[in-house]
């Protein structure tokens, strides 16, 4: 069989089997904050791709990820609409789960080419190729659509080890057995080789650092299988191992400390949490069903269980295995391979997934090498018919449960169903499950699902926490300050929880504790992104309420801890100015602005902060700016024509005002600023009196008449078109509805307007005014 012809076939089955996950829909886990609700990526954007690669995005940098998720939000734009700033759209899943498809293809088909040069078999190869495809375990990957970091992360990955293979094949070529150069064709651009791998390395790290295992991966397979002496491989290695180094601590320094919210295990205790997942992959490898997204083999659980301290038997047993067959130094270096893609999230180094199980099958995927080159092996060394048409049985085996596997991935439901049959603890399941439930209105099944999945884990933050979150949105603050309580006392040290805590506090009017708690939360606290939004959530419920001081503490705090929080430095301004202060708060306006230059709220709040310094100009350029980048801004929209008007322009207010009822036509407060310009201005070219009329009244209808001013406007409209018992009439009930005295002041001007009525005349605002209607 050609070369060519066994990529092919290797990339045709490939798509056979998992083509149908690209009419499948996204899922509620993660696809929404990673793409579909992404503010970075919903509009895509040239400008928003530049910031993927300036700053973590969800407490991840990855920002070639997010560049590749771009490009497929930008395919997947509905066609004939201009992706612009505010804009949100459903994007088409297939262009997403294609990209998946044709990723995971690519895998394979390097996958191929990296065991045939070590092989030197192309049916050997062919065979290993579609053992990494086809097994059930990298379902997963294919099928969620944020596991396509992984995807991308592995086919950079192993295009660099290709390329590396390459490199290290041409010194080889390129020198005798000892080391004494000879002039082969082609040496000289072995070099070009080994930069194209440390390129596509770096993009692989950029992608998702768990690929930082690659340089010992390389330096396996050259030292064991291309015979090259550690001498030679180390140097060129060196400069991977650092590149891995800076990315895992750029990773660690990005992510939210809240974002672990158990207590890691002991050190002694790691490598036998260690051991048992190495145990459960190995099982599942052999034994691939009842695979399931969401094992819920928490580190806690494992800790009090007896079997984690035995699960190092069957990896030991798998190691004297290898040590007794022949060429043991291969199969052990094919051993270390799997070992080595998987060592990130083994358990020796804690990370947040941890807390709800220590293992899943997306942390496979890239470890499934190790496999396929094992058998690749196994088949050129023995290239019996007896056990290739053995393989040859087992991959269409694993054929058909990958694609029934892919069934699990087609909607949130089908997902949600599948892990809780398999799993009914599963945490995630239950979440997804209670979020579709609330999707259907159905308030109290989803606390039912959440108080269940409390009730089945009881040593896990996450159900407690979820459940304590939709209790407070439903106002049942006693029975989350309780949960969270619960959840403090599972996780002691964590900061999130009495953050949290502290909200609820603050809602029940227990302001003494709500502060305790905040500050309990955010003292000595390093960066930490999730901390850094319940604190500016914090300040403010404290802004709304008045409490102002406090209201900048903790958006100071928010700041302090992560210094490009847009939205403290805008909230942190508006606390500013209700105190008065308007320049430090243009201040913060300016740093929320030197972070993102097309934030609409805070160029919207710096034109108003501009307007109160009398600066209108600038005030008029800031606002016109922000809805520009959002045309749905009703903020925006408002205060650019109030600028407008108070700086004489009222024609431009006009506009201002038609284009935003035009997109918005509910606002109510715009339709009647609009409704009194056309009916009070004294220059002739404003007046519009009949849609005037039509707006007031509708105006009026949609208040059941019962908005006095709404009724002012549509009595000067109704007047405007010499209907003067209609102005009457709507203005003696604006008068009625105006009867307490702490309406003496709007109460005397409807008055006035009503005895012009009376008397059939018009009223007219005076030439030069600003045309803001009364309040």
């Amino acid at each position: 069989m050609a070369p060519w012809l066994a990529a092919a076939l290797v990339a045709l089955v490939t798509l056979l089997v998992f083509g149908r996950v690209i009419g499948f829909d996204f899922l509620g886990r993660d696809d929404p904050d990673n793409i579909l609700l992404n503010p970075q990526l919903n509009p895509p954007s040239l400008r928003h791709v530049a910031r993927f690669w300036r700053e973590p995005y969800l407490g991840l940098y990855i920002p070639a990820t997010y560049t590749f998720w771009s490009a497929e939000a930008l395919l997947a734009w509905p066609a004939g609409e201009a992706p612009r700033r505010g804009a949100r759209v459903a994007f088409d899943p297939r262009v997403f789960h294609a990209g998946s498809v044709l990723l995971h293809a690519a895998c394979a088909v390097l996958v191929f080419v990296i065991a045939r040069r070590l092989t030197q078999s192309d049916l050997a190869a062919c065979l290993g190729a579609l053992l990494f495809a086809l097994h059930p375990l990298q379902v997963e990957s294919v099928g969620w659509v944020t596991e396509n970091k992984g995807l991308l992360s592995a086919s950079l990955g192993l295009a660099a080890l290709w390329q590396y293979l390459r490199f290290v094949e041409a010194g080889r070529d390129a020198s005798g057995r000892h080391g004494k150069r000879k002039h082969a064709r082609g040496s000289g651009g072995k070099w070009w080789h080994y930069a194209a791998a440390t390129v596509a390395f770096g993009l692989a790290l950029l992608s998702k650092p768990s690929v930082a295992a690659l340089p010992v991966i390389a330096a396996l397979l050259a030292r064991y299988f291309l015979d090259r002496p550690w001498r030679e491989i180390a140097p060129p290695l060196a400069l991977w191992f650092a590149m891995a180094a800076a990315a895992l601590l750029v990773t660690r320094g990005a992510q939210s400390g809240s974002a672990i919210t158990f207590e890691p295990p002991a050190i002694a205790m790691r490598p036998f949490i260690a051991a048992d997942a190495i145990s459960f992959y190995l099982r599942k490898l052999i034994w691939p069903v009842w695979l399931c997204p969401d094992y819920g083999r928490g580190v806690t659980e494992l800790a009090r269980g007896k079997t984690v301290w035995i699960s190092w038997l069957l990896p030991a047993a798998l190691l004297a295995l290898v040590a007794w067959l022949p060429n043991r130094r291969q199969w052990l270096a094919l051993l270390l391979v799997s070992l080595a893609a998987l060592a990130p999230v083994l358990g020796l180094v804690p990370f947040a997934y941890q807390s709800v199980s220590t293992v899943a099958d997306r942390y496979m995927y890239l470890a499934m090498l190790g496999p396929a080159l094992a058998l690749a092996w196994l088949v050129a060394r023995s290239p019996r018919r007896a056990l290739v048409g053995g393989v040859g049985a087992m991959l269409g085996m694993l054929a058909v449960l990958s694609f029934d596997q892919t069934a699990v991935w087609r909607n949130g439901r089908a997902w949600t169903d599948f892990t809780l049959a398999a799993n009914p603890r599963s945490v995630y399941a239950r979440e997804d499950r209670a979020q579709q439930f609330e999707r259907a209105g159905q308030r109290e099944s989803a606390l039912a699902e959440r108080r269940q999945s409390a009730l089945e884990n009881p040593l896990v933050v996450e159900p407690l926490f979820y459940l304590a979150t939709a209790l407070t949105a439903a106002g049942r603050l006693d029975e989350a300050a309780s949960c969270y309580e619960q959840a403090l006392s599972l996780a002691p040290n964590s900061r999130i929880v009495p953050a949290f805590l502290a909200e609820v506090h603050l809602k029940g009017g227990r302001h003494v504790d709500a502060v305790a708690l905040f500050r309990r939360a955010v003292l000595g606290a390093a960066r930490d992104r999730n901390l850094s939004a319940q604190a500016t959530r914090l300040g403010a419920e404290w802004m709304n309420r008045g409490q102002l001081a406090e209201a900048n503490e903790a958006f100071t705090a928010a700041i302090r801890l992560n210094p490009r929080s847009v939205e403290a430095e805008n909230d942190l301004a508006v606390a500013l100015l209700r105190q008065g202060d308007a320049r430090q708060a243009l201040l913060h306006c300016d740093r929320a602005l030197a972070i993102d230059s097309e934030h609409p709220v805070t160029l919207a709040n710096r034109g108003v902060l501009l307007d109160t310094l009398g600066r209108r100009a600038e005030a008029i350029a800031s606002l016109r700016k922000a809805l520009a980048i959002d045309p749905y801004s009703i903020d925006a929209a408002n205060n650019l024509a109030i600028s407008l008007l108070r700086d004489g322009k009222p024609a431009e207010a006009v506009a201002v005002y038609t284009a935003a009822l035009g997109r918005q036509p509910q606002w109510r407060e715009g339709a009647r600023r609009l409704a009194w310009i056309w009916a009070t201005a004294a220059d002739a070219n404003l007046r519009n009196g009949k849609e005037a009329v039509t707006l007031a009244h509708r105006l009026c209808v949609a208040t059941n008449f019962d908005d006095a001013l709404a009724l002012d406007a549509l009595a000067a409209a109704r007047a405007d078109q010499g209907d003067f018992a209609g102005a009457t009439e709507a203005a003696q009930r604006a008068v009625g509805l105006l009867a307490q005295p702490q309406n003496a002041r709007r109460l005397a001007a409807i008055e006035a307007r009503l005895a012009l009525y009376h008397k059939g005349q018009l009223y007219r605002e005076p030439a030069g005014a600003s045309l803001l209607p009364p309040n």
